[in-house]
């Protein structure tokens, strides 16, 4: 129950941790603000039906999250595009 569920949101705290040291803030909080869209993400993967409404929520959440994020210029300058050593840690 609430033991295994502490260990969980432990985990995940303790990863975004490192991940943050090791990535930039505005790739870190990018990549943080991704759970908005974890869960059509994941019902498209899983075979389940998502209405197409969705998916264009879905693009048009990134493309706001990365703006708001400011990583536009890094998107142009080719920073952005690259995985950094702390990315996959902040999944």
């Amino acid at each position: 129950g609430g033991v295994e569920v502490g260990l969980w949101c432990v985990l995940g705290y303790v990863t975004q941790a490192i991940g943050m040291d090791m990535t930039s803030p505005a790739k870190g909080a990018f990549i943080q603000s991704l759970c908005m869209v974890v869960c059509p993400i994941a019902n498209g993967f899983a075979g389940k039906k998502v209405p197409p409404q969705v998916w264009a929520a879905v693009v048009l959440a990134l493309m706001g999250t990365g703006v708001l994020e400011g990583l536009g210029s890094q998107i142009l300058s080719g920073q952005a595009t690259s995985i950094e050593a702390g990315d996959p840690w902040m999944l």
